[in-house]
């Protein structure tokens, strides 16, 4: 749609947690997510860890189905490629979680999992992970387990084929949002007041409206029911990009008179 340049810098990683987070906000009391958790001393660090506070609990967020005590969370923006080398790379990392704990089998395996979150279908690793042996069963609408590889319960997390009405915040990740997902999802936050929720939101619309200006503008335009929540949302990112659009104009006329001056010497 050619919402943005490439050389945009958004924040996906602090909206795909604002959206994790807001994902789980009716069951906000028994997952405790944790960004960015350390492996080690050294820049090891898991996306993100969602600690299961009773181990018996049965979550309905279908994202949450295989959940066990510890779960592994890699997250890749839609700029990102989600290979065969960043799947061992995360099982790797719950490997590593497990034998950095404090005690001898303080984390035992069966009590670990693994999902890896990106916006497309990876055909090219399912592909090799078929050939490797591995079973890639859809079990609800974006959500595909990996079975017969590892021990580990393993899940791959498509998001812009969830389910819309339960994982809107995810699907706003994308450079493509769509105008039902952008009104479904300020529904929902309308719906509460719980800051940590008005957090969320606002992380999430951060990167999506700096990733699909254009769209939501053109909503904004449109449709009366949304144009005062995203005047209020968009003015930050439409003041930056007047900004800068003057400042490209300004380069542009430098440049054309170096030019003239350069001709003329």
């Amino acid at each position: 749609m050619g919402q943005t340049t490439e050389h945009t810098n958004i924040a996906w990683h602090p909206a795909f947690i604002g959206a994790a987070s807001f994902d789980f906000r009716k069951e906000r009391d028994q997952f405790q997510l944790i960004s960015e958790h350390n492996l080690s001393k050294e820049p090891l660090r898991i996306d993100l860890l969602v600690l299961k506070m009773d181990a018996g609990f049965q979550s309905t967020n279908d994202i949450a189905r295989i959940f066990r005590k510890h779960n592994i969370i890699e997250y890749k923006s839609p700029d990102d490629g989600l290979t065969i080398d960043d799947l061992y790379k995360t099982l790797s990392y719950a490997y590593l979680y497990k034998g950095t704990a404090d005690k001898i089998n303080e984390i035992p395996a069966s009590e670990l999992s693994v999902s890896l979150f990106r916006e497309r279908f990876p055909k090219k690793m399912v592909s090799l992970l078929r050939e490797e042996g591995a079973k890639v069963i859809k079990t609800a609408s974006g959500i595909y387990e990996v079975t017969d590889l590892k021990p580990l319960p393993l899940q791959i997390i498509v998001t812009k084929e969830l389910d819309q009405a339960a994982h809107t915040g995810l699907r706003l990740l994308s450079r493509n949002a769509t105008d039902e997902d952008i009104v479904t999802f300020l529904e929902q936050l309308k719906t509460t007041d719980h800051p940590g929720d008005l957090a969320n939101g606002d992380a999430i619309l951060q990167a999506s409206i700096a990733a699909n200006l254009l769209t939501y503008d053109n909503l904004r335009r449109r449709d009366n029911k949304v144009c005062e929540a995203l005047k209020y949302l968009m003015q930050d990112q439409l003041d930056l990009a007047n900004e800068n659009g003057i400042k490209e104009g300004i380069k542009e006329g430098e440049l054309k008179t170096q030019q003239k001056i350069a001709l003329k010497m």
